[in-house]
Parts: C-alpha cells; structure tokens; sequence
C-alpha cells in the first residue's frame, strides 16, 4: 500500500499541526483543503485512489444522515455536518465530546463522474466513492488481427 500526502508539508508546517492537534486546536489547514469558519472544526478524513476512482471516509460520530449536506462540483467535495442538540438539565463537569458544526471542503486530484457517486454512513463514518472521468481511466486497448 503507498501513501502519499498531496503536497507534502513542510517540516515547520507539520510541526504546528503536532502543536494544534495536540492543545486540541480544530482549525489546521492542509495544502489540499480550504479552512473553515470560527467554532466550525474539521472531521478527520481519509481519502484513497485506485485505477477506478477515489474513496473518502470521514469520522463523523453521533452525526445522524438528515444532518448532513455533501455537494460535489467539479473535483471539490464540500460536507457539513450539524450534530443534534442536547438539553439535558445539571451541570456538566467535563464536557470533551465536540458537539460543534464541523464543514471539511476537499478538493480532488482530478475531475470524477458526478452522476455515479455514491455515499454511506455505518458506524459514524461516511463513506463517498467517485469514480474516475471515463476518459481519465486506464482501459486495455485490445488489438486486432
């Protein structure tokens, strides 16, 4: 399996990442994707490539399907995900569950076929899988007599 992080970061660059990540800041921006607005943090996000297309998985914990919104234009993917409220009566002593917007807006390495996308969520995880621009994949050429 290879992994390549598009475009890699710079050694300062993924030092201040270690540093938000660590005081719990949700703000970092990665070369490949746009920031968000304030008290608007980022899902944590995985995104494959095979000869077929690409698939991105994002956690999205406690998130129920009618609360989100997942558009696709282009090589961009945009989500927003708005967890449920909830009101309970008492007085909270440690709250460490974000139940905060979250909006993540990736953009693609190449143009995907729109109509054949197909997403999932199991398990707080969506799952998105687009595939390739007809055009864009490899295919056999086969060669006549």
């Amino acid at each position: 399996m290879t992994r390549s992080l598009m475009p890699m970061a710079t050694p300062l660059e993924d030092l201040f990442r270690r540093f938000d990540r660590l005081l719990g800041l949700h703000e970092e921006v990665a070369p490949w994707t746009t920031s968000t607005e304030p008290g608007t943090r980022r899902p944590a996000m995985d995104l494959k490539e095979d000869p077929e297309g690409f698939l991105l998985r994002f956690e999205l914990p406690g998130i129920k399907k009618e609360n989100l919104d997942l558009d696709l234009e282009g090589r961009v993917v945009s989500l927003t995900a708005r967890p449920e409220k909830i009101e309970e009566e008492g007085t909270w002593h440690r709250e460490e569950v974000c139940r905060t917007r979250m909006r993540r807006v990736v953009e693609l390495p190449e143009e995907v076929d729109v109509e054949s996308a197909e997403a999932r969520l199991e398990d707080g995880i969506l799952s998105i899988r687009l595939r390739k621009v007809e055009s864009k994949r490899a295919r056999k050429i086969p060669i006549k007599d």
